[in-house]
């Protein structure tokens, strides 16, 4: 057996022990989901789960966190252990990334997401089909690559209360061209006070002039 994490009203928030494949994949080996979000299964060993996951389910196994919520590791020391409940109990281990260069597997986006709010993390799509510039939106990881869940006074002809919009980098004379009127605004953060760790000095975001 081994713990898998399950949805709880839409949200990933709880795991169950579940079966293991008798011939189970291992780190970064091709994967198979089965079954449904309440009741999920997968062909990955103990200790990983199936993410990056396609519309047809296949995707690749990824590393839980070991250790304790209070104290988690990751197998590899450029990882960190991404928790996405409170209780910390369902999470995984992933590298870091840029939105700016992202390096991501087919079907994730490089956002900020769950525990850590100094870094961006190639995170698992919330849906199969990604959302294009300009959509409604309702989470980060339900837009498509390179681009992130903003508040609609920054995406112009925007029709609910948050859209999709690029990342931009601010050292790019032209670095909005999906819509005139859109400037590239230095990335907000988490906090007004945020400052971003090195690297990530660049990164910025679309905006409607304001």
């Amino acid at each position: 057996m081994k713990c898998a994490p399950f949805t709880v009203g839409n949200f990933l928030d709880e795991t169950r022990c579940v079966s293991v494949d008798p011939d189970p994949q291992q780190v970064n080996g091709p994967c198979q989901t089965s079954g449904t979000a309440d009741e999920p299964t997968d062909d990955c060993d103990v200790g990983l789960v199936c993410g990056y996951t396609d519309e047809n389910g296949a995707g690749r196994c990824i590393p839980r966190c070991s250790g304790s919520p209070s104290s988690p590791g990751c197998p590899e020391p450029n990882e960190t252990c991404l928790t996405l409940n409170q209780a910390g109990t369902v999470n995984v281990c992933l590298a870091g990334c840029s939105p700016l260069d992202p390096v991501c597997p087919a079907g994730a986006s490089c956002l900020m997401a769950g525990s850590v709010d100094d870094q961006f993390f190639c995170v698992d799509a919330a849906d199969p089909v990604r959302l294009e510039y300009g959509a409604a939106c309702l989470v980060e990881n339900q837009c498509g690559a390179g681009l992130l869940c903003m508040p609609n006074a920054h995406v112009p002809g925007c029709a609910g209360d948050r859209c999709c919009t690029n990342f931009c980098d601010l050292a790019e004379m032209e670095a909005c061209p999906a819509a005139p009127g859109q400037v590239c605004a230095p990335w907000p953060g988490p906090y007004l006070d945020w400052e971003p760790p090195p690297g990530l000095e660049n990164v910025g975001f679309c905006s409607a002039a304001m």
